[in-house]
């Protein structure tokens, strides 16, 4: 969920998956880089609360983009973007990688420098995240995407609920995500 009371949630990280890719993985050793999940709280600088990318045999999922914080910010891109927070912020966008993008795009707040304030929540795999309802709710992060690559349906990379100041509701994480 989105950081210091109307911080906007954090994005999905990306995924990829391509069911006409017949990829045959022989015996042996293969070099995997899991990427951290994204940061909450003021950034100092903006690009080092995003997630981390994913890697695994030369394809790489991009980490989710951090949400937006205070007044003036605006949810960043990633594998889906992160959240705006409040005033009027834009949501970030998901980054192009593989066949198309990886996500969607954060949510935009339409909140105007009035309390109480509310924030967007972030983009999933599934969907985008939601804007927050002005004055009472912040918006839901989007949903995760199924898959049964490990033979069961999990959902992935579901998109972090936006934060929100006092007694409001705060969004809730995508499916698949938190």
């Amino acid at each position: 969920a989105g950081a210091g009371q109307t911080g906007g949630g954090g994005g999905g990280g990306g995924v990829l998956y391509n069911a006409a890719y017949d990829h045959s993985v022989a015996v042996g050793s293969y070099p995997v880089v899991v990427g951290a999940g994204g940061l909450a709280g003021p950034p100092a600088t903006p690009s080092v609360n995003d997630g981390h990318g994913t890697t695994f045999d030369g394809l790489t999922a991009s980490g989710g983009g951090a949400g937006g914080y205070a007044n003036i910010g605006v949810g960043r891109d990633g594998g889906s973007g992160g959240g705006g927070s409040w005033n009027l912020t834009s949501g970030g966008s998901p980054v192009p990688g593989g066949n198309g993008t990886q996500g969607n795009d954060g949510g935009t707040t339409s909140t105007v420098f009035e309390a109480p304030y509310v924030a967007s929540g972030g983009g999933g795999a599934g969907s985008a995240g939601l804007s927050g309802d002005t004055y009472s709710s912040a918006g839901n992060g989007g949903a995760g995407t199924a898959n049964s690559i490990t033979g069961s349906s999990v959902t992935y990379a579901g998109g972090g609920g936006g934060g929100t100041q006092s007694s409001n509701t705060a969004g809730t994480g995508g499916v698949g995500g938190g």
